[in-house]
């Protein structure tokens, strides 16, 4: 009877009791709506999170708010290219377009004012062309053609490439130990070597500004390197004064180097003509002898004897290869005061070095050595 009147009450004869089937959690759909909330606020997150990264790029993608901010990093470990890269996708942003580069290591660098040379050009030829001085402190001769094509992509109606006797030299060409720029993840991802990190770096100045802080945080000394050439540093690629070391002032092997390589002897020409052949298709090149100080701070063509046989060697091969050698050192006076060591000049020695070769270059136009490599845009 007790049975029959717990059943009657609806009441289950093992009620209470412990580990029975019956009193098992119900396992029904509404478990997964009771996980739905987190997964929703996680989801949400996430298209907040992509709404912020997306829109500070396209800020910081704007021309305006660009030019206004601190050159980001591409990590190709030298800092110059790095800053001067990012100048040169400033200046096209400003202008829309960039006619002459100019092409070369630090000699080039320090030795053109693209503004001086615009101004001069213009005075001379009647024309008027946007410059950007693309020389890159410790470019290495090999890497001549990637600099070319990455020149080449901005389309610009000439190329102002560096040349030097110290090219002539072995022992100069050993010497150059910098970074190879290809060889970065950025330099690679140009080369069609795919990677993320290539990815980021050529498409995101978010991620190039995360690498930025990055430098900030793991390597101080170099973070406020990449100050220091930023500040020294125009939008168009021409240099304010030189960077120098930070730290304490040290003997520079640099021009150590320089000095033991023009005392030994010029081994051949094999360098220089695949320089000539690396910046001799596509796009109209000229070339111009950067000058080397002489032992009074003038450069005289042949009276310096210690340049004279590798200058001679120089023009020699370039005449007989027809291309046009431009060499305005021999034109200009330069004075101990305008040099900043052997083979650079500071600004006061590029202020006269610059409109000297504008000028050359306005009067081959004007006689027709050169055809007119542009037009009023």
């Amino acid at each position: 009877m007790a049975d029959s009147s717990a059943k009657v009450k609806g009441v289950q004869p093992n009620a209470g009791k412990t580990g029975h089937p019956d009193n098992a959690p119900i396992r029904t759909g509404k478990t997964l709506a009771l996980n739905w909330p987190f997964g929703l606020s996680l989801l949400k997150a996430i298209v907040l999170l992509s709404v912020v990264v997306l829109s500070t790029e396209l800020v910081l993608r704007i021309p305006v708010v660009r030019r206004q901010l601190p050159p980001p990093v591409l990590g190709t470990g030298n800092l110059t290219f790095d800053v001067t890269w990012e100048y040169l996708q400033r200046t096209r942003g400003l202008y829309g377009h960039v006619d002459c580069m100019f092409v070369g290591s630090s000699m080039i660098k320090h030795a053109i004012e693209p503004e001086l040379f615009q101004k001069r050009f213009r005075e001379k030829s009647g024309h008027d062309i946007v410059c950007f001085n693309f020389g890159v402190s410790g470019m290495r001769s090999s890497e001549a053609g990637f600099y070319k094509s990455m020149v080449e992509r901005y389309h610009p109606s000439l190329i102002v490439c560096e040349l030097t006797p110290l090219i002539l030299y072995k022992g100069f060409l050993e010497n150059q130990k910098s970074p190879l720029i290809s060889q970065s993840p950025w330099g690679c991802f140009q080369l069609g070597k795919f990677s993320v990190k290539g990815w980021l770096l050529t498409h995101s100045l978010l991620f190039r500004y995360f690498m930025r802080l990055n430098m900030w945080i793991r390597s101080p000394s170099q973070y406020e390197r990449l100050k220091r050439i930023s500040r020294n540093m125009k939008m168009d690629g021409f240099l304010v004064k030189g960077h120098g070391r930070i730290g304490k002032k040290k003997r520079n092997p640099v021009l150590n180097r320089v000095k033991a390589t023009l005392s030994g002897k010029v081994e051949n020409t094999q360098a220089l003509e695949d320089l000539l052949d690396v910046f001799s298709e596509n796009v109209p090149v000229v070339f111009l002898e950067m000058p080397l100080k002489g032992e009074d701070g003038s450069f005289r063509g042949e009276e310096d004897r210690k340049f004279s046989l590798s200058r001679v060697l120089l023009r020699k091969v370039v005449e007989e290869r027809g291309y046009v050698l431009f060499s305005p050192g021999e034109q200009t006076d330069f004075d101990k005061s305008c040099w900043m060591s052997i083979n650079h000049l500071n600004p006061q020695g590029a202020k006269r070095f610059t409109p000297v070769f504008a000028d050359a270059l306005a009067n081959a136009l004007s006689t027709g050595r050169l055809e007119y490599f542009g037009g009023n845009r």
